[in-house]
């Protein structure tokens, strides 16, 4: 792995869990307008999760790209 593939990665491990705790914050202050407290926890965990998810995915994708076709 070259250091800028494992640079990153590290980015994406480090960032991503913010980026779920920022998606969490601005839709639960967002949904606690219009919904329930309980409904909003709920929807803005859903969308804390996505977030989190799709930045894993994101960073992992272009690591691999970058491993795969910069090295080459």
């Amino acid at each position: 792995m070259s250091p800028v593939a494992a640079l990153i990665l590290s980015a994406t491990l480090t960032f991503s869990p913010f980026a779920g705790i920022i998606a969490y914050i601005v839709t639960y202050d967002e949904y606690s307008h219009h919904f329930d407290p309980k409904s909003a926890k709920k929807q803005s965990l859903q969308a804390a999760i996505f977030t989190f998810i799709v930045f894993i995915i994101v960073g992992l994708l272009s690591g691999y790209v970058f491993n795969t076709f910069v090295n080459h």
